[in-house]
């Protein structure tokens, strides 16, 4: 009778275990559900709230395109300018011609700063004084070793972009608008024989430039530009026409000699006129080219003279009229 007992006591024991056991787990189901389930409403919450997030990063960015935050931003860069005068007095080695030797890690940061922003109101960028009071005054190595590469500077950046990527994409920057070409010329850091001012000289309206007929595309012309190597480096696709009917033939032996040089380069570095080898002319190449010449003369006229007497065969013979006596 006694294990009958303790039997039934155990077994009565296992089923209020079992019975609390399947509530308890049946009513966490239940919760996990309302967990996971969609309401409408937080969503309308969650769309409400990401377009006020939107809102006030457009109006966030709309404030940093104002003169203020261009002013400030100049200024900062300015305050950065004394740090480098001790790099310039001890004279930079380094292989680049346009990025320091040393730069302020918060002149990094400006300039990272700049050059996101700077596009998007470049009037305004240009009003504060980014070229007039900052970067003109910047101490590019090419130009405080020699004053005169102060022009190349530009020209310098697009070359040799990967030497100062934020630097040369901020020059790039203000180089695409017309008053940042403008300012660049008038604080020398761009050459004024570029591809602007020329244009505007020459250009009549009709983009034939060597007055073959044909409008000519700029893209299509093979002469490099070579820093300080502007007598050497060609002619210009919109200028080259008026300037191969124009001279004596001295000048034209001349240009005939620039294009037959040689340009030998090791790379790394633009090209100057020490890179540039003229071909050696001695008397007997001289003589050998009056003869050649003077040959080609006369087997043009010797053509001159067959023509004519071949036009005068196929006239008709005119008929004289028997007049009667």
């Amino acid at each position: 009778m006694a294990l009958q007992s303790n039997d039934r006591v155990l077994w009565l024991c296992l089923g209020v275990t079992l019975f609390f056991a399947v509530r308890g787990i049946a009513a966490e189901l239940h919760r996990v559900r309302e967990l996971t389930s969609i309401k409408k409403g937080e969503k309308d919450d969650q769309v409400i709230g990401e377009g006020t997030e939107d809102v006030s990063r457009s109006s966030v960015s709309s404030r940093l395109k104002d003169l203020p935050t261009y002013t400030a931003l100049v200024n900062c860069l300015c305050n950065f300018l004394p740090e480098h005068k001790e790099e310039e007095n001890n004279g930079n080695n380094s292989g680049s011609p346009i990025l320091p030797k040393t730069r302020p890690q918060g002149e990094r940061k400006a300039l990272n700063t700049l050059d996101i922003i700077l596009r998007e109101n470049i009037p305004a960028a240009l009003e504060a004084g980014v070229i007039s009071r900052w970067l003109s005054r910047y101490p590019f190595p090419c130009v405080t070793q020699d004053e005169s590469k102060r022009a190349d500077v530009v020209l310098l950046t697009k070359t040799m972009y990967t030497d100062d990527s934020v630097m040369s994409s901020i020059i790039s920057t203000l180089s695409s608008h017309q008053e940042g070409i403008n300012q660049l010329r008038k604080y020398g850091l761009m050459g004024s024989r570029m591809e602007e001012h020329t244009r505007s000289i020459y250009d009549d309206g009709g983009g034939d430039y060597d007055d073959d007929g044909e409008e000519d595309d700029s893209d299509s012309s093979s002469d490099i530009w070579m820093v300080g190597g502007e007598d050497t480096a060609g002619l210009l696709p919109w200028t080259g026409g008026r300037r191969r009917q124009e001279g004596t033939a001295e000048e034209q032996a001349l240009r005939r000699r620039r294009r037959e040089a040689m340009v030998f380069s090791e790379g790394g570095r633009p090209l100057g006129r020490d890179d540039i080898i003229q071909p050696v002319q001695n008397t007997e190449d001289e003589e050998l080219d009056a003869e050649l010449e003077q040959l080609a003369d006369e087997v043009d006229q010797e053509l001159r003279e067959e023509q004519l007497e071949a036009e005068r065969q196929e006239q008709p013979r005119r008929s004289w009229p028997m007049w009667p006596f």
